[in-house]
């Protein structure tokens, strides 16, 4: 296994001139600003190093005062960042700006495996750079009630409790830190391995101090291919699912606040299963697609839910009924949606919503089409989309990666070792990627651990 070293933070060094790095008189402007490499790399150092005829200067951010001529180490970070070395010469002020942009190696590491393997799993990252990792499928269609904090510089996978019963695709969403550093987290629903009444019901808090979980309260309804997402006073969202015995009509959503009580919300047109749940940047929800949970039709519209007035808006249609999709918030508030199932076959088809005009527009197509969508915005600004279900027992292993500026997708590397659908993907501080888990398709999940970088 390759050995990597994680560092955080910024590393600053300055280091004294070298007559060989400086250029020519002649070709020197009057101020300039050199990257070295021209681009940063996950984990990576780079080296600034400013020119100036005269006067005083200072780089922004991360450096402060510099010397002509002289190199600053810089570094590592986690996405594409800009410095603008500002000269001050009597009463001139000069400056330049480059831009320094993040950039994959488009590679994957095969790290320390877990000893338990699983899929449809729940990994959500905590907020002292670990990840809490949930239950999932075990083999065929067993639940696993396991769950481990996985530290991605140490490769170490730490049991830390068993859920009340093994759950496949729990939501789990993680709490604020508490104080004396306790990390939180809570899990909602998903399909449990037996029918014992009223467990698939149970939400279940689990802590960094005890490390073990307990039932903090009960949903409305039992709930699996659902979704939980956590909004900006601490609320939990937990909207549609399959009813697992319960009445389909009550499916809708509810509202889970930080004291366990809950609200059961009014005013959703659709009970859906399989859609997704973005936060966007104004703290709304955007609800897009799915499965219709009474009548079993994939559907197109879209909905935003308001936490200010508890209440949904239509937010626009779909040109292609989905579910199984992904959906990636991007910088600009636009939202991707990608490939899933129209109920037939797999979807290449790709959209964007615009938070502007609350409509959908196409883009870029997948290159493999893919349901199960795993997806993440990496630091270079792409998504990337990593292995999915290409059929009933299928798995893919391509890496394709959309770029915002072409929308279009590109291949991404030379793929994963091995077919994967079913797994977790998780970008951790320095920008990498981690896989988590998953099965080549079939009924067997694995407990591979894979960094992409």
């Amino acid at each position: 296994m390759r050995t990597w070293f994680l560092v955080t933070g910024v590393v600053l060094v300055s280091l004294a001139s070298c007559s060989n790095d400086s250029p020519a008189s002649a070709s020197l402007t009057q101020v300039d600003l050199k990257s070295s490499p021209a681009h940063l790399l996950p984990g990576s150092l780079i080296t600034l190093r400013p020119y100036f005829r005269a006067g005083t200067a200072h780089i922004d951010p991360d450096v402060g005062p510099v010397e002509s001529g002289r190199a600053y180490v810089v570094g590592p970070f986690a996405s594409a960042r800009r410095y603008t070395l500002t000269v001050v010469d009597g009463l001139n002020t000069s400056a330049k700006t480059i831009d320094v942009p993040f950039r994959y190696r488009e590679q994957v590491t095969q790290l320390d495996a877990s000893t338990i393997a699983r899929s449809e799993h729940a990994a959500v990252s905590l907020q002292d750079g670990t990840m809490l990792v949930v239950g999932g499928r075990s083999t065929g269609v067993a639940a696993n009630s396991t769950a481990e904090q996985y530290d991605p510089t140490r490769f170490s996978h730490v049991p830390v409790g068993n859920l009340s019963i093994g759950r496949r695709d729990p939501q789990v969403v993680v709490e604020p830190q508490g104080k004396g550093g306790e990390l939180a987290a809570l899990s909602f629903g998903g399909a449990a391995q037996e029918p014992i009444p009223g467990a698939g019901t149970a939400v279940e808090r689990w802590n960094s101090q005890q490390l073990g979980w307990s039932i903090v309260g009960n949903l409305s309804v039992t709930r699996s291919r659902h979704t939980a997402t956590r909004l900006a006073d601490g609320s939990v969202l937990v909207l549609g699912g399959e009813a697992a015995g319960s009445d389909p009509t009550r499916l809708a959503g509810e509202l889970w606040t930080a004291t366990g009580s809950r609200a059961t919300l009014g005013g959703i047109a659709t009970h859906r299963v399989g859609h997704t749940a973005t936060m966007l940047v104004d703290n709304r929800v955007l609800i897009v697609g799915g499965v219709d949970a009474i009548r079993g039709q994939p559907i197109a519209t879209a909905e935003i839910f308001d936490p200010a007035t508890e209440t949904m808006q239509p937010a626009g249609t779909l040109a292609v009924a989905r579910s199984a999709h992904g959906a990636v918030a991007l910088g600009n508030g636009r939202v991707l949606v990608i490939g899933g199932t129209d109920g037939i076959s797999a979807v290449r088809a790709c959209e964007l919503w615009d938070p502007v005009t609350q409509t959908f527009s196409a883009t870029g197509s997948l290159l493999q089409a893919v349901t199960e969508v795993r997806a993440v915005q990496g630091g270079s600004g792409e998504v990337l989309v990593i292995g999915g279900q290409t059929g009933t027992r299928g798995a893919s292993s391509m890496m394709q990666a959309w770029s915002e500026q072409t929308g279009e997708f590109r291949v991404f590397g030379f793929g994963l070792p091995a077919p994967r659908s079913g797994h977790s993907l998780t970008v951790l501080e320095d920008g990498r990627v981690l896989l988590l888990g998953g099965d080549a398709g079939a009924d067997f999940p694995t407990p591979a651990a894979w960094r992409i970088d």
